[in-house]
């Protein structure tokens, strides 16, 4: 773990990245960012906070970590979650916290950033909470705390989910399937507006990976685009049951390798990975953009 100087109140800010997750690890905890590659000026910082002051000011214990994807393959946000918890998994943290790198917790706000309880993970952004004012009520999105034990009990994300968005939709399904569904959620009025317990930081996302037919050929190509972008006559590849309703890939099939190890100030750890695609079964992994 990192030491207790390491985590004092007097750091500045975590730079942090569009599109990486954060695995902050209690106790003890990880706290787990991923990182989605992007050019520099679309970095966004985890906008004004020293989240160990946040999470020091609670009394908890804990580590961060930044998990970070080389080039070369489009992001997959469950794959590096999945990879954080497996290079982790020797270590004594109790739970897991997996955080949207744009989604900032307020002093005034104070979520608790507690121990998972029982058989189903607690949501620390369900509807109500969520800075970007999200009201459907089975969303799953932003951050999750999920002990050890329940990590493993749904075998991780889904590792299909290349490109922007739906890993943790996938998760949703998981837990619905193994009866761990609805999420606990924090013991808070749901009242008081939606930038009250987090800020949210505006960022670029990651590209969505669509698939159509060839007019040509009727093969399937895929292309990716902004998230935003009108469907036309494309599919979202990550909405198709096969990969939606995808309960066989997680933990058991994450294959990765480690680049390197480095420090983040002293705030936090950065893992880099190459994650590996199988491109007979997700051709779509490859990214064509760089």
């Amino acid at each position: 773990m990192l030491s207790q100087q390491r985590r004092g109140r007097g750091q500045s800010r975590l730079a942090a990245w569009q599109g990486f997750a954060l695995l902050l690890l209690l106790t003890a905890a990880a706290l787990l960012y991923v990182k989605y590659q992007a050019a520099s000026k679309r970095r966004v910082l985890l906008a004004d906070i020293d989240l160990s002051a946040f999470l020091l000011n609670q009394g908890r214990h804990f580590d961060i970590f930044v998990i970070e994807q080389t080039p070369g393959l489009h992001f997959n946000r469950g794959a590096l979650l999945n990879a954080g918890v497996l290079l982790l998994q020797a270590s004594a943290y109790d739970y897991f916290i997996f955080h949207d790198v744009d989604t900032i917790p307020t002093e005034a706000g104070n979520i608790p950033y507690a121990y998972p309880e029982g058989l189903n993970p607690m949501h620390l952004t369900p509807p109500g909470i969520h800075p970007k004012g999200i009201r459907y009520e089975d969303f799953f999105g932003g951050i999750a705390a999920f002990s050890t034990e329940q990590m493993t009990a749904v075998n991780g994300f889904g590792t299909n989910f290349w490109g922007w968005g739906r890993e943790d939709d996938n998760m949703r399904e998981r837990l619905v399937r193994l009866g761990r569904w609805p999420p606990q959620k924090p013991d808070v009025s749901m009242n008081k507006g939606r930038r009250f317990y987090f800020k949210h930081a505006p960022h670029i996302k990651a590209l969505e990976v669509r698939m159509s037919k060839s007019a040509a050929s009727n093969a399937t190509e895929y292309s990716a685009v902004n998230p935003d972008k009108p469907y036309k006559q494309s599919l979202i590849v990550s909405s198709q049951p096969e990969n939606f309703l995808d309960f066989k890939t997680g933990l058991n099939t994450t294959a990765f390798r480690v680049v390197a190890v480095q420090p983040i100030a002293s705030l936090a750890v950065r893992y880099i990975v190459d994650l590996h695609c199988d491109r007979t079964k997700t051709p779509w992994c490859q990214d064509t953009h760089r």
